[in-house]
């Protein structure tokens, strides 16, 4: 990977983690909702995935990467446990996701500390 392309993957995975940590804290909070207020909740989550999805792909697009991959399917799973409300293995779900993001950026910021970037 060269040096532009590592910086790139970088600032993508320290975004998709806060963005991931971000969808956890707002999950955590729509989890003791009922009725409307719920549905409601449950589709701005769908909407947030759904964006944070499209984010992930753009990562993807430059540089395939497994730990992308890993994360777009967790998230992906996650949308269609919001659909039956099933909070708690969405919350396993999102955690699987944040973990391989942040395995891409822990590789992504040794390579730039290697070349004294960082």
């Amino acid at each position: 990977m060269n040096t532009r392309e590592t910086i790139i993957i970088y600032q993508y995975s320290e975004r998709l983690k806060t963005e991931l940590l971000i969808g956890f804290k707002l999950l955590t909070s729509i989890a003791g909702l009922e009725g409307e207020a719920l549905r409601g909740a449950e589709r701005i989550m769908a909407v947030y995935f759904e964006a944070l999805l499209a984010d992930v792909r753009t990562a993807q697009n430059i540089k395939k990467s497994t730990h992308f991959a890993k994360a777009e399917s967790k998230i992906t799973e996650a949308l269609e446990l919001l659909k039956l409300y099933e909070f708690g293995d969405m919350n396993r779900c999102i955690s699987e996701a944040v973990s391989a993001i942040t395995t891409s950026c822990q590789i992504s910021m040794q390579a730039l500390e290697e070349a004294n970037l960082l």
